[in-house]
């Protein structure tokens, strides 16, 4: 008896300490999308301080994700090798400076080359989150920790646009972004104090450590190519993604402020609404998929339902601020089926190949949108722009902005067909 009572102790230690070292990591992955998004609230003021134009904007916002997407893959395989925590240190200094180095910057070309410096150190943000989760958690518990995290993603985006645009507003963008590069040593504080390698946690990650160090280099990323669900997935997730990371963390505030006749406070506390939406279904739907075994479905519906929402938000105006806020809020809780492509490659990639497969996924998740869709989004805008008589300038108008953000719910709809072709047997309970 006595023993069953210390086992269950020695078990909720464990829990905690997993959690103690999950959490400064998953702080991080706010940090990413709050920087990330950060652009969303500042286009009128760039577009000033810089003399750009739209295609300009897209460009500067994406080229965050183009480094960021090319170290995916690398960062996961290092991961494998050495674990997270000297990572994650390295990569917060790294956002320290690039932070800095926009903030400063004077002209256009040094703010991509500050942004394009966050995106190498944001690469591994990710999969050193994941790979902390699927090494400290159990399959009952990774898909809680899977949406928490993604939690995480929705409140920096959250508070990006909530309380970004009001230091804006009232600070500039320079002093705004010093804010974000001071964040940066709250978090290194933390991560330094709290995040432990998983070889440091018990025996049983000690015997999986050594067994990845005697793989090829290589071998990791060899797997993670070569299984075609995993593309699949990936695909799946990058799509439906496709409305935070594009609507929401670029195009909504100026779409919303030309659409509703809205100032930017309140055009970027109404797209806070559907970040809002991602942090609840982020921990809701991630968790109800792998317990009542309805992955297919939900991502199916999901998606379904996202399409009906975003043609409403893009070519039905409303009068009333509550019609808009509860479909933002319906947009950010179904988009969240994202998540659960990462509960199905965890699945099915081996355990030395953790890091590598939770790289990939977020790599084609994250740069599909951006990398992508945001400049498309910038050419469109531009591409459909009105000459105007008196000025000899383009002007964006509402219909400018549908003829662009329709590609967003035409991908939501190849996202269902992805779905269709994934392998009923990883939809299945792990």
């Amino acid at each position: 008896m006595s023993e069953d009572i210390s086992t269950k102790v020695d078990e909720g230690l464990s829990a905690v300490r997993a959690w103690i070292i999950w959490t400064p990591a998953a702080l991080m992955a706010l940090y990413f999308v709050f920087i990330q998004t950060s652009i969303t609230v500042m286009i009128p003021q760039l577009e000033k301080a810089f003399s750009i134009n739209m295609v300009d904007i897209g460009f500067l916002s994406s080229s965050f994700f183009i480094s960021y997407t090319i170290l995916q893959i690398p960062s996961g395989l290092i991961i494998d090798k050495i674990g997270a925590r000297k990572i994650l240190l390295i990569s917060v200094i790294g956002l320290f400076f690039s932070c800095l180095i926009f903030a400063l910057s004077s002209s256009f070309n040094l703010s991509i080359f500050s942004r394009v410096l966050m995106g190498i150190f944001s690469a591994p943000i990710f999969a050193c989150v994941f790979y902390l989760a699927a090494i400290n958690f159990s399959h009952k518990i990774f898909p809680l920790a899977v949406g928490l995290t993604e939690t995480m993603t929705a409140l920096g985006g959250l508070f990006s646009t909530k309380f970004l645009s009001i230091s804006v507003q009232r600070l500039g963008w320079r002093p705004t972004s010093f804010i974000c590069t001071g964040l940066a040593v709250v978090l290194f504080i933390l991560i330094f104090l709290f995040v432990k390698d998983p070889k440091t946690t018990n025996d049983k990650t000690i015997a999986i450590d050594q067994i990845q160090k005697k793989e090829p280099f290589w071998e990791c990323f060899i797997i993670v190519i070569a299984n075609k669900q995993i593309w699949l997935c990936s695909v799946f997730a990058g799509l439906i993604f496709i409305p935070f990371i594009t609507f929401g963390g670029l195009w909504g505030v100026p779409f919303i402020m030309k659409a509703y006749n809205l100032q930017l406070e309140s055009a970027a506390g109404l797209i806070s609404i559907l970040f809002i939406g991602a942090a609840v279904g982020n921990v809701i739907i991630p968790w109800f998929s792998e317990n009542f075994n309805l992955k297919k479905t939900l991502m199916i519906v999901c998606t379904v339902l996202d399409i009906i929402f975003m043609l409403i938000i893009i070519y039905n105006p409303f009068s009333s601020t509550f019609a808009i806020a509860s479909v933002l809020f319906l947009i950010g809780f179904f988009l969240s089926a994202y998540t659960i492509p990462f509960i199905i490659v965890k699945k099915i990639v081996p355990k030395k190949a953790t890091g590598t497969g939770m790289a990939f996924i977020n790599a084609v998740c994250g740069g599909i949108g951006t990398i992508i869709y945001q400049p498309l989004i910038g050419w469109l805008l531009h591409f459909f722009a009105v000459p105007s008589s008196s000025t000899g300038k383009s002007i964006i108008t509402i219909e400018s902005y549908q003829n662009a953000l329709v590609i967003i719910p035409i991908s939501l709809v190849i996202a269902i067909v992805v779905v269709c072709m994934i392998d009923k047997s990883h939809f299945q309970k792990a």
